[in-house]
């Protein structure tokens, strides 16, 4: 599948990134992911993680979707920014300036 990447171009940069632009949007073909796989692609190999820890999603996602429906897990108050992927290099800026704890980056069709 063809999809576009934030790719890191180079090591070492210093901030302000959007001046010193360490990573490039590329278009890339992959392999799509299996079943509950994330699929990234670092020097020819596939990482998968964990994004939230030690969560097993069919036990947990569940339960955090309804924390938050009833007003007890208030995930919005920890959004500070929204960019596209073409601005990621600003994101990286907000985050080393502190200026932002997490990002949602939209994906443009």
């Amino acid at each position: 599948m063809k999809t576009r990447a934030a790719v890191l171009t180079s090591t070492g940069a210093s901030a302000p990134y959007a001046e010193s632009r360490p990573m490039e949007i590329w278009e890339v073909d992959l392999a799509p992911p299996g079943p509950g796989e994330v699929l990234v692609v670092a020097e020819e190999r596939t990482i998968k993680g964990s994004y939230m820890g030690s969560c097993i999603p069919r036990r947990d996602i569940g339960r955090y979707l309804s924390l938050h429906a009833a007003g007890k897990l208030p995930v919005d108050r920890l959004v500070t920014g929204h960019l596209t992927l073409d601005q990621i290099n600003e994101g990286f800026d907000r985050l080393a300036r502190g200026k932002a704890i997490r990002q949602i980056i939209r994906m443009e069709a």
